[in-house]
């Protein structure tokens, strides 16, 4: 095979996995969206296992989630503000900002092992687990591996979100979209981009269509009044 149907089939890869899945992933995500709370709005929770098991949950869950929270502010303030973080990068402060990135790595890590330990070796939990919990699992997992992997092995790791995946994903949006800015970054961070977006894909069909849900009408919600009633006895 020439070097330039090699080059080709590349080229290709790339438009299917970087320009029209993400296309695909987004539609995904908004009708999906929709379609679930249209058409079963009562399935839009977490359904929560901790009735069932709560010891192990516990610590899974306060793993998980103080991670996650910094992760995604880390994420979406690189987006809003590339420059700032890009220019933060190259001052003093980038070691201590990356021993910080992977501590909130290995809690991340932690929080999944331990909700995958839940699942495959508590029964009451396994007997309510369903395949899509799995991949949900499995979709975290890479995406937490990859982006650590990224800051572990790569000297300028910290830069390829904001100098190379945000150029990228603003091409996204305004319609105009340009792989040249990831084209040539290490294959750990392709696999990170791209399942980015497979998780985007999966979220309105599985447990984790909760994270949309935020229970704001509770600021303005009236009191919920609860009476108890003594059942008179029988004279």
């Amino acid at each position: 095979m020439s070097n330039e149907v090699l080059t080709t089939n590349n080229s290709l890869l790339y438009i299917l996995a970087f320009i029209i899945f993400p296309y695909i992933s987004l539609t995904l995500f908004i009708f999906g969206i929709i379609y679930r709370f249209k058409t079963n709005s009562f399935s839009v929770s977490s359904l929560s296992s901790q009735l069932l098991e709560n010891r192990v949950l516990f610590f899974a869950s306060i793993s998980w989630h103080f991670a996650i929270l910094g992760t995604i502010f880390t994420h979406v303030t690189t987006f809003l503000f590339p420059s700032f973080w890009a220019n933060l990068a190259r001052t003093p402060y980038h070691k201590p900002l990356e021993y910080i990135g992977s501590i909130v790595a290995t809690l991340l890590i932690i929080g999944l092992l331990l909700y995958m330990y839940r699942r495959a070796f508590i029964s009451e939990v396994t007997k309510t687990t369903t395949f899509g919990d799995w991949i949900v699992l499995l979709v975290l997992m890479i995406q937490v591996l990859t982006g650590f992997g990224q800051l572990l092995f790569y000297e300028n790791g910290s830069l390829f979100f904001s100098e190379h995946a945000v150029p990228w994903l603003y091409s996204l949006f305004t319609f105009n979209p340009n792989i040249e800015y990831i084209k040539d970054l290490p294959l750990v961070s392709k696999l990170h981009f791209f399942n980015a977006f497979v998780f985007f894909a999966i979220l309105p069909f599985t447990r984790l269509i909760h994270i949309i849900v935020l229970p704001i009408p509770y600021i303005w919600r009236n009191y919920v009044v609860i009476k108890w009633f003594k059942k008179e006895e029988a004279i």
